[in-house]
């Protein structure tokens, strides 16, 4: 039988196959830079919605967040920071050295967030679950959900980000959709 935290389970080919459509990675990653969304907490939440066509709330997205946010903190995103420190810099070591370190550095942020959406997978089985509606409608309001949860930690203008991120949600919520269409 397998465990919902193994690393290469469902919850983790399904981060792959949103994360890979077009739009989508560059999307979760403007969202993580400037509103400072967990890209992790995110897909898991729409793996959520995916299974069940509803809705994940607010309050469902804090313990989310709450649950693996030292992880992310203490491991993840300083993997990230220093990754990107690296990036287009000439170091004064051997010529592909620091090229290496970092892609060592990229595999092992990856690995670290592989571990986070396992953790994220174990906790979510006892979260609730809200009314079932259409996937298209679960999807956004689930993205809505978890970014208006991520602006509440932040000072930026709300008003501001919501207008920008209309056509955003819309890619993601149908990448989640093709994938239901696939299959």
């Amino acid at each position: 039988m397998m465990h919902e935290n193994e690393l290469e389970g469902p919850h983790w080919q399904f981060a792959l196959n949103v994360y890979g459509r077009p739009g989508v990675a560059q999307i979760c990653v403007e969202l993580q830079d400037r509103v400072g969304v967990d890209v992790n907490v995110l897909l898991m939440a729409l793996y959520r919605t995916y299974h069940s066509s509803t809705s994940v709330s607010e309050i469902v997205v804090r313990e989310m967040n709450n649950a693996v946010e030292e992880w992310r903190d203490d491991i993840v995103v300083n993997l990230r920071s220093i990754r990107r420190k690296m990036k287009g810099k000439k170091w004064p070591v051997p010529h592909g050295a620091a090229e290496d370190l970092r892609n060592r550095l990229k595999s092992l942020e990856l690995l670290a967030e592989q571990i986070e959406l396992a953790a994220l997978a174990d906790i979510t089985v006892d979260l609730p679950c809200g009314i079932a509606g259409s996937l298209t409608g679960a999807s956004a309001e689930t993205i809505g959900n978890v970014v208006a949860y991520y602006l509440q930690k932040t000072a930026l203008p709300e008003e501001a980000i919501v207008a920008d991120l209309s056509g955003k949600v819309s890619t993601i919520a149908a990448a989640v959709v093709a994938i239901r269409h696939e299959s």
